[in-house]
């Protein structure tokens, strides 16, 4: 079938030395090719055996990662038939904005980029109350509307707060993590601004050298008033916020 043949065109690879298990490294890959386009409503995926064989995983690692894509309606499996992208899904995902019908909800998400469970940022240390030399969680993911990058979102956590690797922070969202790990965020303290984009945002987010980003820090804090989590989101154009603040209303 020629909708079977396009799916295994998929230049699909994992990097075994990155922290992010390796069903989610192959979901994110999987759900960027139906945002955009290159995997059509109704193709086909490689029968689980050969792709698992193709990539080197086992299957039930591929097995979650699909379906934690059918869970969200991107693709349908059914026995006999195989796995196939869901058509309706792919047309939420992609309908223009000016096309979508009254009150439909936004499609988005986050595709992670980093995970260092022992990274040191001075700074990011100290916003957290920590010494400079301190360890901290770092996230880096790219946040996704509507099959649109629009911003680029980095997390810090104290080191130890969580345990990124067995509460997922791949699948999870921090706050989620540090909800679940007893320490829930009680308040923030959000800061805007405007400045160049720096390399990491360029290459993100295709800026140029030159180009500016609209900015937002934010610093939140436990019942206790103690901090624990740091974030910094960049957006490309500040209504690219808006949209992000839609999707997720």
């Amino acid at each position: 079938m020629t909708a079977r043949a396009s799916a295994a065109s998929l230049q699909l690879v994992l990097d075994r030395t990155n922290p992010v298990p390796l069903y989610h490294q192959l979901a994110e890959q999987f759900r960027a090719a139906i945002a955009n386009g290159v995997l059509k409503p109704g193709d086909g995926i490689e029968r689980e055996d050969v792709l698992a064989e193709r990539l080197d995983i086992s299957r039930p690692t591929l097995r979650r990662a699909l379906g934690e894509l059918a869970e969200q309606g991107l693709l349908l499996r059914t026995r006999g038939v195989g796995t196939i992208v869901n058509a309706a899904a792919t047309a939420e995902v992609r309908a223009p904005g000016n096309g979508r019908r009254r009150g439909a909800p936004r499609q988005a998400w986050t595709q992670v980029l980093r995970l260092e469970p022992d990274h040191v940022e001075p700074g990011a240390a100290e916003d957290l109350g920590l010494d400079a030399g301190s360890r901290t969680i770092y996230l880096e993911q790219l946040v996704i509307v509507e099959g649109r990058v629009v911003g680029l979102r980095r997390t810090w956590l104290p080191a130890g707060i969580v345990d990124p690797l067995r509460q997922d922070l791949t699948a999870s969202s921090p706050r989620r993590a540090l909800k679940e790990a007893g320490h829930p965020v009680a308040s923030e303290r959000r800061t805007f601004g405007v400045r160049p984009a720096d390399p990491a945002e360029q290459h993100a987010l295709g800026a140029r050298r030159r180009d500016h980003v609209f900015t937002v820090s934010g610093l939140a804090y436990d019942s206790a008033g103690v901090p624990i989590e740091r974030t910094a989101t960049s957006y490309r154009r500040e209504t690219d916020q808006y949209d992000t603040l839609l999707a997720a209303g």
